[in-house]
Parts: C-alpha cells; sequence; structure tokens
C-alpha cells in the first residue's frame, strides 16, 4: 500500500491503520483508532438527527396546511362583508335622499334633483358638502347641501350668473316677468335668513342695540339719529301677505317680532 496517498476521510485512515506494519507505534495506533470511531459516532448522530429534523418538519409543515373549503369559507365571508357594507352605504344614502327631497318640497312642492357629486355615498356616511342639480324651483339651478358630524343637513340654493353681460332689451322686447310665488316662511329661514339674522342680531346686541327693521324688499336696518341705517340684506324675503307667519317663525327662535305698516320689527 501506498503510504503517502492522500487519505480523503478517517475512515479510510482507520481501515489503512489495520492494514499497516505491525512496527507502527502502539500509541499512535490507539489514537487513530479512537479518532475513526468519533468520526463514526459523530456521523451516526448527525444522521439520526437530520432523519428527526425532516420528520419534525414535516408534521410542522403538514400541520400548517389549510384545507381548501376553509379557505373558500373565508373569501365567501369576506365578498358577503363587502356587499353588506355596499348595502348599508346605498341605505344610508337614500334615507339622505329622502331628507333632502322633504326638505325642498316643503317649499317647493315641484323640486326634482340629482347628485352632481362623485360618490355622494362617501358624503352620506363621513359627512361634508356635496352639490346637487335642481330642477323646479324658480331662480336657482344648483344647491349646495352640507352633511356635518351630527347628521344636520343643511341647504343652500345656488343660481350661476353668466360673466359676460347682455345688451338691455327695448321695452318693446321686454315681456311681463311672472309673479313670483312667495317663499314658506319657515323653509326661507332654515335655508338663508337664520344663517344672516342670528350673528346680525348677536353682533348689534354687542354694540347695545334692541331693534332691528327687516323692509319689504329684504333690507335689514336700525335707525340712528333719526336715519335708517342698512346694516345687512335678505334674499329672496318672503312677500308682505306671508308676514304673520314669519312673525311666527321668528318668535319661535328667541325673537320678539311684530308687523308694522312697512316693516317687521324685531326685538330683543
Amino acid at each position: 500500500m501506498n503510504y503517502n496517498a492522500p487519505w480523503s476521510n478517517l475512515k479510510n485512515a482507520a481501515i489503512a491503520i489495520t492494514m499497516a506494519p505491525v512496527c507502527v507505534s502502539w500509541p499512535i495506533l490507539v489514537f487513530l483508532c479512537g479518532m475513526a470511531l468519533l468520526f463514526l459516532l459523530t456521523a451516526a448522530i448527525f444522521r439520526c438527527t437530520h432523519a428527526a429534523h425532516g420528520k419534525l418538519l414535516k408534521r410542522f409543515c403538514r400541520s400548517k396546511e389549510i384545507p381548501p373549503s376553509k379557505i373558500a369559507a373565508s373569501v365567501s365571508s369576506f365578498q358577503h362583508t363587502e356587499t353588506e357594507n355596499d348595502t348599508a352605504k346605498l341605505l344610508l344614502l337614500r334615507h339622505v335622499n329622502h331628507r333632502i327631497s322633504s326638505y325642498l318640497k316643503m317649499a317647493w312642492p315641484d323640486a326634482k334633483w340629482e347628485w352632481c357629486t362623485n360618490e355622494p355615498e362617501a358624503l352620506a356616511l363621513t359627512g361634508g358638502i356635496g352639490r346637487i342639480r335642481i330642477w323646479g324651483i324658480p331662480d336657482f339651478d344648483y344647491a349646495d347641501i352640507l352633511v356635518d358630524r351630527q347628521a344636520n343637513i343643511t341647504c343652500d340654493l345656488i343660481k350661476p350668473v353668466p360673466l359676460a353681460v347682455k345688451p338691455a332689451e327695448t321695452p318693446q322686447q321686454k315681456e311681463p316677468a311672472p309673479e313670483k310665488k312667495s317663499a314658506n316662511p319657515q323653509i326661507w329661514y332654515e335655508l338663508q335668513g337664520r344663517k344672516i339674522l342670528e350673528p346680525l342680531v348677536t353682533d348689534l346686541n354687542s354694540r347695545g342695540y334692541n331693534q332691528l327693521m327687516l323692509g319689504e324688499d329684504g333690507s335689514a336696518y336700525v335707525e340712528e339719529g333719526g336715519k335708517k341705517v342698512t346694516k345687512g340684506h335678505f334674499d329672496h324675503f318672503p312677500k308682505k301677505s306671508s308676514w304673520p307667519r314669519l312673525v311666527q317663525v321668528l318668535e319661535g327662535n328667541g325673537l320678539a317680532a311684530k308687523v308694522t305698516t312697512n316693516d317687521i320689527l324685531i326685538s330683543w
């Protein structure tokens, strides 16, 4: 045997040693045999450990497998939840739609409208401002709808004004304008009157005033040194025939009011 050849591992070394001449010293032979036995024992332990680890890993992987039926049930549950959310949004939007329609039809029975805002469901769910296109309300084409976090709804009517000024028509071309219907005092106050009158009264009261007059043309004024001084103006002010009802509305909102010859006197 060629003793100068390289040995690949200790196992081959142990085999070679057993075939070596007896002249090899006894301590060296014992050392090499021990090393060979240690190598064989380590290899056996490694194989056993590796096999046990493989079985444990396969068992763990099998335990984590999700049955197809469970996966299908989870997908179906998710789709069902998503459908329920869409249905809830649609129901909430329809509720808001009915409230807006009731709000408008109290004053204008022929009013119709549709949303101009994209995804009005989100407006109904989280609140905010959206725009609607309206028909059947004289002088107005749009309205801004405010839904606050307390679920209150406010409607502000809007009339677009063109930038170009039309040339004045001759008297022969003009036709008599149709008589406008008087707005419902309650609706008028909720839509327009309140947001102007309440801040105005608060400001006047802070500066020592205790009276305010509302003229037939919608002007709000006080008397200073015997002169009328305008403090504000109301659009689409109710006609004089509706003033008794308007007085009741004002009194219902904490203001003392009465009809005089040419105006409504408000005091506080």
